[in-house]
């Protein structure tokens, strides 16, 4: 399959998810046996609009061949969520952000970085039960870099990434310009003007 239409059935199948979620959120949750409160409403919605921008932006590089420019045009979102009481609201928000500074600052643990990589062959070991999964994995490989990686080169990838490796992506990474903070629920008393995202 080639990698236009690809992702044009993608950004089809995205529209056709995402427009229904984002007109009429509480009717399609029904149509599932589910009501929604307000919060509901709003969650679907920002999932809808998530599906929508993923339909954007398959739509806008179906006809891209040339690969550096294909990555430059795509596009995703690193997220840290947290649920808490309004009590703690700030604390967790202070805690996430000198979390990221110290990606920023020093190299993670070399024990933290096994248990990490251990997780994540585990997992990806996990997902190769599924077929489901191992066919958008192995479709996502031929769209990206226009071949399949056997297991053994993706183990063999991760078990090669080191602390200074994380060190420098962090760096890169996390560039609080282009960071956003998105809060539900009672925020009384919690000064959101006030946070300081810099990291």
């Amino acid at each position: 399959m080639s990698r236009r239409l690809f992702a044009s059935i993608a950004a089809v199948v995205s529209l056709v998810n995402g427009v229904p979620g984002l007109i009429a959120p509480a009717a399609l949750a029904s149509f599932y046996g589910v009501t929604l409160d307000s919060q509901g409403v709003l969650a679907a919605q920002l999932l809808a609009g998530s599906y929508i921008g993923y339909a954007v932006i398959n739509w806008t590089t179906r006809g891209c061949t040339d690969v550096a420019l294909c990555r430059g045009l795509d596009a995703g979102n690193f997220i840290i969520y947290a649920a808490t009481s309004p009590e703690t609201g700030r604390e967790v928000i202070d805690l996430i952000v000198e979390e990221l500074r110290k990606l920023k600052e020093e190299p993670v643990g070399e024990s933290e970085l096994q248990m990490a990589k251990d997780h994540l062959k585990g997992s990806l070991m996990l997902s190769l039960e599924s077929s489901s999964s191992r066919m958008s994995n192995l479709a996502r490989q031929e769209v990206y870099f226009g071949r399949q990686f056997t297991l053994n080169e993706i183990l063999s990838g991760i078990d090669r990434v080191t602390r200074q490796d994380l060190l420098h992506l962090a760096i890169d990474f996390f560039d609080p310009a282009g960071c956003t903070l998105a809060i539900l629920g009672k925020t009384a008393g919690m000064r959101v003007d006030a946070i300081d995202l810099s990291f």
